[in-house]
């Protein structure tokens, strides 16, 4: 199954037209084989993409069972579960006085260079932004090129120890305000 199309049926709240929408169009991209269509296939794409959202509203609408609707959040949270096992990711912010300490990112390295640490970076990120927190300080390698440039791209510079740590000449502090 493509891993875009997400299930729709029997949830708390029930699916959206632009859920419903959004599934056809992935559908039709993983029949046809185009991301967007040229302009000669435009209007045949845009049919199937109706076509296959008014079959999906009626599927929705006729399917019956006695299972308690499933929340939204709650199987979100199992869905980033199970991307966190598959791809071997790990991550934490510690919420300090002031700040939000980024620790433990980590990506297996089979799945690096997919952007998924940048995806699990800004998820944390939010996460704390969402708790009030308005500045984030970490602590990596030296050695750690990689992880280095992905704070930095993310708007992450370099800064004096934090927190409990001290000056080590293996250690880079850095630090990143969010935007006002």
């Amino acid at each position: 199954m493509c891993r875009n199309i997400r299930t729709l049926f029997n949830f708390k709240p029930p699916a959206t037209e632009e859920e419903i929408r959004a599934a056809a169009l992935q559908f039709v991209r993983k029949l046809s084989g185009f991301n967007a269509p040229s302009k000669a296939n435009a209007a045949a794409f845009e049919r199937a993409i109706d076509e296959v959202a008014e079959a999906a509203r009626t599927l929705i609408g006729a399917l019956v069972t006695t299972a308690e609707p499933r929340d939204r959040d709650v199987e979100a949270a199992r869905a980033r579960e199970r991307a966190a096992a598959r791809f071997g990711m790990r991550g934490a912010i510690v919420l300090e006085s002031g700040y939000g300490e980024i620790k433990r990112m980590y990506v297996m390295p089979e799945e690096r260079g997919r952007g998924i640490a940048r995806a699990l970076l800004r998820f944390l990120e939010e996460a704390a932004a969402a708790r009030g927190v308005a500045s984030f300080a970490l602590e990596t390698g030296n050695r750690q090129h990689e992880a280095i440039a992905l704070y930095e791209h993310a708007g992450y510079v370099n800064c004096e120890p934090f927190g409990e740590y001290q000056p080590d000449p293996h250690s880079v502090f850095m630090r990143k305000d969010r935007a006002a």
